[in-house]
C-alpha cells in the first residue's frame, strides 16, 4: 500500500498566493496599499488553507484509512510534516528572547519585558506540545501564525477517529459539523475571526467543508469524463470564482458574514481541482508553483522575517539618525511603505527557500523513513505535495 495521492498543480499555487497575502496582512506599513479591503482582511484566507487541507487529506487518505491504512502511521506523517519547521521557528523565536536579554540596550526597551506575555516560559512548553491555541492561553503566542498548524494536528486526528468509527457513515459526522461549528462561532464570537479562543471549531468547520467538497468534485469528475469542449465555459467559470472570491473578502471581512468564508473557499477549491480553465492553466506556470511548494514555510517564517525586519530599521535610524517609520509603521513616507512590502515579499520567499530544503523536506523524509521502518509500509519516494496549505504527503 502506498500513499501516493492526486496532486492538484493549481490548488498548489493558490496555497502560496494565499500564504503571501497572509503575510502581508501583518505587515504593518505606513503605504498606499496597507488600507486595501483585499489585504485588511486577508487574514480569512487562513479558512482557504483550512478547506484546502480537508478536501487534499480526504483525496488522500480517506481510502486508504478505510483499507487498513494505520491511525498512528498517518498521524505519524502529519507530526513529521509540521512539527520540525514549527520546532525549528520557536528556537529562532527563543533565541532571539535570548539575544535580547544579552543585548538589551542595542534595541531598545520599547517591546517590553522579556520570557513575560505572549514569550513567556509557560508557552514554550505549550507550544513544543503543540497545544498553544486550544484556549489554554488568553492570547496569541511565540510565533503567532503557529496557533493554525497547532488545531489544525488535532483536527487530523478527529478526522480520522470519526472514519474509522463511522467508516462510511462519516458524510452525517461531516453535515453535524458543517452544521453546528457556525452555530457555535456566532454564538461565543460572533464571526469567524478566532484563534487561540475557538481556533478549533474554526479549523473543524473548514476542514470538513473541505471533506464534502471533495465528495462534490468526485461527483463532478465522474461527469465530467462524458463531455468536451468545456474549457471555454470552465475559464469563465473560473475567472467568476476569482472574482466571487476577492469580492467576499473586500466586501464581507467583518461581521456575521464571515462565517460564509468556507464555503466560498470550498466552491473555489472543487472549481480550480478540475483544471479545466485558462486560469489554472496560469496557475501552473512555473512561478506560481513555486510559490506552492515554499507556501508552509512561507506562512511559517513570515512573522520571524517582519520581527527582524523591524530589528533592522531600528539599527538603521540609529546609525544614520533619520526617522525610518511613521509611529509603530514601517515607513516615514508611504512610498517607503510601500517598498517595504517588497522588501518583505523577497525576504519572506528567500528565508521559505531555505527552510524547505533544510528542514521541511529532511523533516518530511525522515518521517516518512521512521513510519516504514515502524509499520513495514512502502512509502513512494515522492510526495502529493498538495495535501493541506501545510502539509505534503
Amino acid at each position: 500500500m502506498t500513499l501516493s495521492g492526486p496532486r492538484f498543480a493549481a490548488l498548489d499555487s493558490w496555497r502560496g498566493l494565499c500564504a503571501i497575502l497572509v503575510a502581508m496582512f501583518h505587515l504593518q506599513a505606513y503605504s498606499h496599499i496597507y488600507d486595501l479591503s483585499l489585504l485588511r482582511h486577508s487574514y480569512l484566507f487562513v479558512d482557504f488553507f483550512f478547506v484546502l487541507s480537508g478536501f487534499v487529506i480526504t483525496a488522500s487518505y480517506r481510502t486508504k484509512l478505510l483499507a487498513g491504512f494505520s491511525f498512528w502511521q498517518f498521524m505519524l506523517l502529519r507530526f513529521g510534516r509540521l512539527y520540525p519547521l514549527h520546532i525549528a521557528i520557536l528556537i529562532a523565536f527563543i533565541g532571539i528572547e535570548v539575544l535580547r536579554y544579552q543585548f538589551s540596550g542595542l534595541l531598545g526597551g520599547q517591546m517590553g519585558e522579556k520570557f513575560t506575555g505572549p514569550h513567556s516560559i509557560g508557552a514554550i512548553a505549550t507550544n513544543v506540545l503543540l497545544i498553544q491555541s486550544l484556549h489554554v492561553h488568553n492570547m496569541l503566542t511565540w510565533n503567532l501564525p503557529s496557533w493554525s498548524i497547532s488545531v489544525e494536528f488535532y483536527t487530523y486526528a478527529v478526522f480520522a477517529i470519526a472514519l474509522l468509527l463511522l467508516r462510511r457513515r462519516i458524510h452525517f459526522f461531516v453535515a453535524l459539523v458543517i452544521l453546528l461549528a457556525p452555530i457555535l462561532l456566532l454564538k461565543f464570537i460572533g464571526q469567524i475571526d478566532t484563534d487561540y479562543e475557538l481556533g478549533f471549531i474554526r479549523c473543524l468547520l473548514g476542514f470538513f467543508v473541505g471533506v464534502a467538497c471533495y465528495d462534490f468534485y468526485s461527483l463532478i469528475k465522474q461527469k465530467e469524463h462524458a463531455r468536451s469542449n468545456i474549457s471555454a465555459t470552465m475559464s469563465l467559470i473560473e475567472i467568476c470564482s476569482v472574482g466571487l472570491v476577492i469580492s467576499f473578502v473586500c466586501l464581507f471581512g467583518n461581521g456575521p458574514l464571515t462565517l460564509g468564508a468556507p464555503l466560498i473557499f470550498g466552491l473555489t477549491v472543487i472549481i480550480f481541482a478540475l483544471e479545466n480553465g485558462v486560469v489554472s492553466k496560469i496557475l501552473k506556470a512555473r512561478p506560481f508553483v513555486f510559490l506552492g511548494m515554499l507556501s508552509y514555510s512561507i506562512y511559517m517564517v513570515h512573522a520571524l522575517v517582519i520581527i527582524a525586519m523591524g530589528y533592522a530599521i531600528e539599527l538603521a535610524e540609529r546609525a544614520l539618525g533619520i526617522g525610518l517609520r511613521k509611529e509603530a509603521y514601517f515607513g516615514a513616507e508611504m512610498w517607503q511603505g510601500d517598498i517595504s512590502y517588497g522588501v518583505l515579499i523577497f525576504l519572506v520567499v528567500g528565508a521559505a527557500y531555505l527552510t524547505y530544503n533544510l528542514i521541511e523536506q529532511p523533516g518530511r523524509k525522515q518521517s516518512r523513513s521512521l513510519a516504514a521502518r515502524i509499520f513495514s509500509n512502502s512509502l513512494p519516494s515522492r510526495s502529493s505535495s498538495a495535501t493541506s496549505v501545510y502539509v505534503e504527503n
